[in-house]
């Protein structure tokens, strides 16, 4: 027992769901890393992609988004430092630099909801169905990481 509890805290990717509260995907992460989460767009019926950076401070930054088109719910005004870059497919926004603390998904599966990190493509309605998500950086202990593995957590 001792040995477990002597485990390391390492930092996590977590999604969990707030109804229920519990942790149903994490992976470890690391600053430098980057992850994209993508949806269709109900109105566009387009994907949109948020870029983000895990820093230093193992926190979430914002710092790209792209789109097909800038119509209605898409956006069309970029802040002070924003770069706005049109693409021939793409139109992007770039230097955006937002902390995120968390990100709170309602995620199904005509939204085509997507997880990208490293080699990872994950459907997040195939995760966990129609359903609000929560998706944070959070620090996991070595037992809370085994036990989560243990009872079915993904990752």
């Amino acid at each position: 027992m001792m040995a477990l509890l002597s485990l390391p805290v390492f930092p996590a990717l977590e999604i969990r769901t707030p109804r229920t509260d519990k942790a149903i995907w994490t992976r470890t992460i690391f600053p430098g890393q980057t992850l994209a989460l993508g949806y269709r767009h109900s109105v566009e019926l387009s994907m949109v992609w948020d870029f983000f950076l895990v820093d230093g401070e193992y926190r979430l930054v914002l710092y790209e988004t792209q789109f097909d088109s800038s119509n209605a719910g898409l956006p069309s005004v970029i802040n002070a430092g924003e770069k706005l870059i049109l693409e021939p497919d793409v139109i992007r926004i770039t230097n955006r630099n937002i902390v995120i603390p968390s990100l709170q998904l309602w995620v199904n599966k005509n939204s085509l909801n997507t997880l990208k990190m490293n080699s990872i493509r994950l459907s997040l309605a195939e995760l966990a169905g129609d359903q609000l998500l929560d998706i944070r950086i959070s620090k996991q202990s070595g037992f809370r990481y085994l036990r989560g593995r243990w009872l079915g957590v993904r990752g």
